[in-house]
């Protein structure tokens, strides 16, 4: 038997999200590193994530999960997970360091396949910036309050107008909340002092807060034959 030692030739991708591909991250991957070739497999070192937010954070109205995978197989990530990267990290820069290959994919998927970024939910969530009025309900007063009972449960209502049998007629958005998405027929509840006793009422969400900014993806990595 001979040993050879090689050294091994490290690789670096970098590559910058726009906000508009950041927020689609879930339905349309990014690639961060492309296929080696037939009879080669991209092998992950490490990664670091650069975030740059300018005025709004990204947010998702689900899981908060960054991950990479092979192009061939979307649902067996590479380790480790960028688990809520943009709650905790909202600018700022995280470095996965050591080989961070789930090898037990390599042979079956990885050969010639390209590396990609992908989330768990697409982060196109936030606070409602407009809304309109969906199930009407009844019982209500002017000046009744409450919740939008959906994502974070803290966007807050107050009523402003209501009809016969206390049927609403406007109300006004008095908090935005977090992680909200554009809905219809969202459920309420009422919550602090209320002049009604109102049930029923449903809101559309109709626009939320888009998160803006970058983010830089250092993908180092080597090219390995397969044996």
């Amino acid at each position: 038997m001979r040993v050879q030692n090689v050294a091994p030739t490290l690789r670096v991708s970098v590559v910058t999200l726009t906000a508009a591909q950041v927020r689609a991250l879930h339905t349309t991957p990014v690639t961060l590193v492309l296929g080696a070739g037939a009879g080669r497999i991209v092998v992950v070192e490490s990664v670091a994530l650069v975030a740059n937010v300018l005025t709004q954070p990204f947010q998702c109205g689900g899981a908060d999960h960054l991950d990479l995978f092979y192009a061939a197989d979307l649902t067996d990530a590479l380790t480790p997970e960028f688990v809520d990267f943009f709650a905790l990290n909202a600018s700022s820069f995280v470095y996965a360091s050591g080989a961070i290959q789930n090898f037990s994919v390599l042979q079956s998927v990885a050969v010639n396949q390209a590396v990609l970024l992908k989330s768990a939910n697409d982060y196109n969530a936030g606070g409602i910036t407009a809304s309109t009025l969906g199930a009407a309900g009844t019982g209500y007063a002017v000046n009744d309050t409450g919740i939008i009972a959906a994502a974070d449960s803290d966007a807050t209502y107050i009523i402003t107008s209501v009809g016969a049998l206390g049927v609403v007629t406007g109300f006004t958005i008095t908090n935005p909340g977090n992680h909200y998405s554009i809905a219809n027929g969202v459920a309420t509840a009422t919550g602090g002092a209320q002049p009604g006793v109102g049930t029923g009422l449903t809101v559309n969400i109709t626009a939320v807060t888009q998160g803006d900014g970058t983010l830089k993806v250092v993908t180092y990595y080597q090219v390995v034959p397969v044996p």
